[in-house]
Order: structure tokens, then C-alpha cells, then sequence
């Protein structure tokens, strides 16, 4: 393969810098295929993790027509309300191979989901389909939806194309994708690698916790688990954890704890905001959701002048109404916070740190969600 005349991210011409795309430190071979070629901009993005819609836009565009079953698939067509004088432009409509089928399709370049911008997704289809009369309509993302998510878009009459969802339609054309985050995203996610690749710590991480089951007999696996998760995702800035360690009182005993002398980003809001100069983690590989006595097991050991107000629980099949309501009542009278963090979160945020992104902000967005619901 000879070097490019133009970035391989967004086109433009000019002077072009090579980069990998798996690190030579985790012992990926010096070949073409662990190279795309960038612009400036595009680099410095890539060094961030930044997506950007209309390069979602672009490679899903591109692997629906390598795939062979669709045809005539167009990018913001132009497919204005003639009726309110409305111009709307949806990022892809589609035929199916055979012709019969309409497809549109609404991409969001958002890596982690938060609940009122999937509302605002849903909102927008539902105007696009009124005035295209589409067959099929699909709300594309660059994240894992959760169980509650998808069904939440299904019920409103559309599909979800979330990570797993395109990686499994089009998996014999992920390795033509050059895309710095997407392309080891989409191989992660679709259990494929580049030639000679040795998988990702992220991606031994996310296999154990698929294959460890839920339930009392494994939860010291779970919890050790969840550490190394947790140490992965967030170590630096955040420091090693410590594990099990109690309070003065030595009744209240927690399960991880990160000390955090982060000095910019957004753990050390987290410090500032809710006096977080450790994160305290509980763990629970329970089979069901989590109550109200977890919640009050690690609320009563956040102290502002102690290891702060701020707290996780890591369960595999997050929170029920009590346990909500629990935290609700004392985030509103104490200002301590508790974030339930499921499977699901775990994943994601393996997934966004595998891609090169900041994996809190799937906690970001779920403190966001949080405190505008209240």
C-alpha cells in the first residue's frame, strides 16, 4: 500500500503523518494494516479518541455498500416538508438489495447514551418517518445501548443499530474500515483483531466478565474482577485501589477504594464537587438487582470529611425502585452521591477505553441523568 495523497479520516490534502492503530507496546506487528495516514487535525483527534457524526455517518455508509444488501444508499438527502416548509435531512436513506425495502437511518456520534439525548433521537425519527414513509428506520450509534434502551426505541417502532448490532451485520467488511476510533472498536467488539494482534487487556477484561457468572458462590471473583476493571479504566489519574478497607468505627468495611489526586479532568471535579478524594467502590455479583441495603451499606460510609460523598456500586443487573429512592432521599438532604454501575456500563466503558476515549463519561452521563431527573 503506497502512502495516501489525501487523510484517510476526512480527505483533505496536505502534509500527512502516519499513525497506529493498536500501539506497538501492546505487540502489534510494523504493517500496513496497523497504520492509516492523517491530517493534523485528524491526528490530534485520534490521540483524544474523538468521534465525530459525519465520520460515523461515513464509514456505516460505507460498509452498507461494500455488504452487497443494500443499494442507493444516500448521505443527508434532501428530503424537505414541502407542507411546513421544513428542510430535513436524515444522514442515510437506503434501498434494500432487492429494492423493496426504504431504509433511513438517523446517526448520533455519542459514545456513551444518555437518557434525555435518546429521547431527543426517538423524537427525531418519529418527525423524519411522518414525512419519508420509510420501511425500515434506525437510530445508528458508536456505543452499546442497554437492554432498557433498546427496547425503549423498538417500542416507539424503530430499530437500534448500536456497536454489537453493526459489527455483527457487516463483519466480513470491518477490516476495509480506517477509521482511527472505529476500526479497533468495531474489531473489538466483533471478536476480530488486525494480523498477528494479541487481544487487548480491555478486551480479556470485558471476556471474564461475560464468562463469570452471577450469584454469591463467585462473588470474591466478582469483586477482584471489578477492581481490576475499575484500576484499568481510571488508573491514572485515579491511584490503585485499596482493597477492604473500614472506617474508624470499623463497622462499615468497603469493598475497593481509589484514591483520587486527579489535578485536571474530570475526577478532579468529581474532588472539588463532592469532596471525592477517594472513590469507594462496592461490588455485588448479585443474579437480581440491587436494594435499598446496598445503597445504605455505602452511603453510611461517605463522610465529607472522611473519604468524601461520593460513592460506586457495581452490580451486574444495577438498581431496583428502593434502591433509587435511597439514594434520591439522601443525595436531596446530605449531597451524598451514590452511581450504580451495571454489565452494561462495564462494557462500555471497556469499549470507549479500548477505542482510545475517556471511559468516565459513561459516569459523567449517568450523574447527568441522575440529577435532571431530580
Amino acid at each position: 500500500m503506497r502512502k495516501p495523497d489525501n487523510c484517510q479520516v476526512c480527505g483533505a490534502s496536505g502534509p500527512l503523518t502516519n499513525e497506529h492503530v493498536f500501539p506497538l507496546s501492546l505487540q502489534y506487528q510494523q504493517d500496513m494494516k496497523n497504520f492509516v495516514y492523517l491530517c493534523a487535525n485528524c491526528h490530534s483527534q485520534m490521540d483524544r479518541g474523538v468521534l465525530r457524526e459525519f465520520e460515523f455517518v461515513r464509514v456505516l455508509a460505507d460498509l452498507m455498500r461494500a455488504s452487497g444488501s443494500y443499494n442507493e444508499v444516500l448521505l443527508e438527502p434532501d428530503v424537505s416538508d414541502g407542507s411546513s416548509g421544513s428542510r430535513l435531512r436524515p444522514d442515510i436513506i437506503a434501498r434494500s438489495s432487492g429494492g423493496s425495502r426504504k431504509i433511513l437511518i438517523e446517526c448520533k456520534s455519542e459514545m456513551t447514551v444518555a437518557q434525555n439525548r435518546l429521547d431527543d433521537a426517538i423524537a427525531q425519527l418519529a418527525r423524519y418517518q411522518e414525512i419519508v414513509q420509510a420501511d425500515d428506520v434506525i437510530l445508528a450509534l458508536p456505543a452499546r445501548l442497554t437492554t432498557v434502551q433498546r427496547i425503549k426505541v423498538e417500542r416507539a417502532g424503530f430499530e437500534a443499530w448500536d456497536l454489537d448490532t453493526i459489527a455483527a451485520r457487516f463483519s466480513s467488511n470491518l477490516e476495509t474500515v480506517t477509521h482511527p476510533v472505529l476500526r479497533p472498536l468495531l474489531l473489538a467488539v466483533a471478536g476480530l483483531s488486525v494480523t498477528n494482534a494479541v487481544p487487548t487487556a480491555e478486551a480479556r477484561l470485558l471476556s471474564e466478565l461475560r464468562l463469570l457468572p452471577a450469584g454469591q458462590s463467585h462473588w470474591v471473583a466478582y469483586q477482584k474482577l471489578v477492581s481490576r476493571i475499575l484500576e484499568r479504566l481510571f488508573c491514572p489519574p485515579l491511584s490503585p485501589p485499596i482493597s477492604e478497607l473500614p472506617d474508624a468505627a470499623r463497622a462499615n468495611r468497603r469493598d475497593i477504594i481509589l484514591p483520587n489526586y486527579a489535578e485536571s479532568g474530570f475526577w478532579a471535579f468529581i474532588r472539588t464537587r463532592y469532596c471525592a478524594d477517594f472513590i469507594v467502590a462496592d461490588a455485588k455479583n448479585y443474579s437480581s438487582t440491587v436494594g435499598k441495603p446496598e445503597a445504605l451499606q455505602v452511603l453510611n460510609y461517605l463522610k465529607r470529611h472522611g473519604a468524601g460523598l461520593l460513592g460506586l456500586i457495581v452490580s451486574r443487573f444495577g438498581p431496583d425502585g428502593t434502591c433509587l429512592h435511597t439514594i434520591q432521599e439522601h443525595w436531596a438532604h446530605e449531597g451524598k452521591l451514590v452511581v450504580i454501575l451495571s454489565d452494561d456500563h462495564l462494557e462500555r466503558m471497556l469499549s470507549v477505553k479500548e477505542a482510545g476515549g475517556p471511559p468516565e463519561d459513561v459516569i459523567r452521563q449517568w450523574i447527568e441523568d441522575f440529577r435532571l431527573a431530580q
